[in-house]
């Protein structure tokens, strides 16, 4: 009981306080007046895709039911085998858009940004995957926008089945762990498949060389680099400036892509991305070792009212966030998430030292 009762009192600190109060401070942040305003002709949007036949329907519907679009959208193509670009050129005929293919002798997602970029000319640049799609007003509200560096944009995972909630519910954590923290401090990572900013910027501070050997994290490592520039970096947590997409399809899907987010982290070296990590990793070994210790003494009642306590520290601090992006159905499926969550901790330790993801089909080597 005593150790039930330390526990849930410093997690529950530790949580509410962090969380729940760092969203609140986010917001608040974000609630500040808009002087000058981003102006639409002013951005091009870079799109890379490889294979993505049977996903990229949701961004061509989204494109063609907006209300506004910007300078120009550009699609990248990466070495695709199937017919994606004929889908592209069939649905977006009459617009302002054009595929490039990606030249011989590169690869992957970063270099296809790289060059959509070298190919391209606007004031802002902002950058999607595929495979995600918005609503109709997505455009208008991004030009909404005040003028800065680089802004964080929602993306926004979404389920078509039950199974797929857990996968869902992780990265709905995660994100709302980092706009907690953006309240507090500033954002420990980006989405690239909704991410905007300075071409000017970009250019001034990015520093490929040093992740170059890394598969993944264009846009997590472009975060570090306006950063440590000291450039004006802002998040915006709300659904109407976000964009959707699907959770993993597979359970292999989903770790080969949080074993890929775990690696790239673990490269960053970002003091307070790490320090968040111990912090989550000393917690949860904390909440399994009660679980293993009121299971060995075979204290039913005490296990029960311990997760359970828990649980309700979890739903005060995370409702809110779940709220702000319309997924708080999600949220019901908090309790099965806690109740697997030992068995995929202790899997992703497994994991994160001995297995090496793919993604489109090829091998990462981080």
């Amino acid at each position: 009981k005593e150790y039930a009762l330390i526990f849930l009192l410093v997690y529950g600190a530790i949580t509410v306080g962090l969380i729940f109060i760092g969203y609140f401070r986010c917001v608040k942040k974000e609630s500040t007046s808009v002087k000058n305003r981003i102006n639409l002709n002013d951005i091009v949007v870079i799109i890379p895709y490889r294979n993505e036949i049977d996903r990229i329907s949701g961004i061509l519907d989204s494109i063609r039911n907006s209300t506004s679009l910007p300078k120009e959208i550009v699609f990248i193509d990466d070495h695709s085998t199937d017919n994606t670009s004929d889908v592209i050129y069939e649905k977006l005929a009459e617009l302002n858009v054009r595929i490039l293919p990606l030249s011989e002798g590169r690869m992957g997602k970063k270099e296809a940004l790289r060059y959509g970029i070298e190919q391209t000319q606007s004031k802002y640049i902002l950058t999607m995957d595929a495979d995600v799609q918005f609503e109709d007003l997505y455009f208008e509200r991004i030009s909404e926008l005040e003028q800065a560096d680089l802004y964080v944009l929602p993306a926004i995972l979404k389920a078509h089945s039950w199974f797929q909630r857990l996968y869902e519910i992780d990265t709905i954590l995660v994100n709302a762990l980092n706009v907690a923290i953006a309240g507090w401090s500033r954002p420990i990572f980006a989405s690239g498949a909704n991410l905007l900013y300075s071409r000017e910027h970009y250019h001034e501070v990015e520093n490929y060389a040093s992740h170059q050997h890394m598969a993944s994290g264009d846009d997590t490592y472009l975060l570090r680099d306006f950063r440590d520039a000291q450039k004006n970096v802002r998040l915006v947590s709300g659904k109407m400036h976000g964009i959707s997409t699907e959770t993993p399809q597979s359970i292999r899907e989903f770790f080969d892509q949080r074993v890929r987010w775990a690696g790239k982290s673990g490269d960053m070296k970002d003091t307070l991305a790490n320090a968040l990590a111990i912090l989550q990793f000393i917690l949860s070994v904390g909440f399994i070792t009660g679980v293993v210790i009121f299971s060995l003494e075979e204290s039913w009642r005490l296990l029960v009212a311990f997760f359970f306590a828990k649980l309700c520290i979890d739903v005060i601090a995370y409702l809110p966030y779940f709220k702000r992006i319309g997924r708080s159905i999600t949220l019901l499926f908090l309790p099965a998430y806690e109740l697997i969550f030992p068995l995929y901790f202790l899997v992703m330790i497994v994991l994160i030292a001995f297995y090496s993801p793919k993604w489109k089909g090829r091998s990462l080597r981080n």
